[in-house]
């Protein structure tokens, strides 16, 4: 599970932490996206990520270690890879 099913721009058995915006970018151009269905992707996972977090959090089964847990990678995978896929498309002409 820690691993993309895929090979992109050349790297094969990417791991979940390895995986950058520029493999989106890959990912999204071999889809035949355009960057603009990207964007609006990009947009849209922004404007859910506080109800996520909120739900985690409020969530009554799962201990709060685990919750924290849960919330702190999620910010780590959003401001390490999806967040700089915005300020990447921002970028592009």
């Amino acid at each position: 599970y820690k691993t993309i099913a895929l090979s992109l721009g050349g790297v094969s058995n990417l791991t979940i932490t390895e995986l950058k915006p520029k493999h989106i970018l890959i990912l999204a151009k071999e889809f035949n996206l355009s960057l603009k269905s990207l964007d609006l992707t990009y947009q849209q996972l922004k404007a859910r990520i506080e109800s996520a977090k909120q739900s985690i959090f409020e969530d009554e089964i799962t201990s709060k270690t685990l919750k924290e847990t849960l919330i702190t990678l999620m910010e780590k995978r959003w401001n390490g890879t999806f967040a700089l896929i915005g300020q990447s498309l921002s970028k592009k002409p």
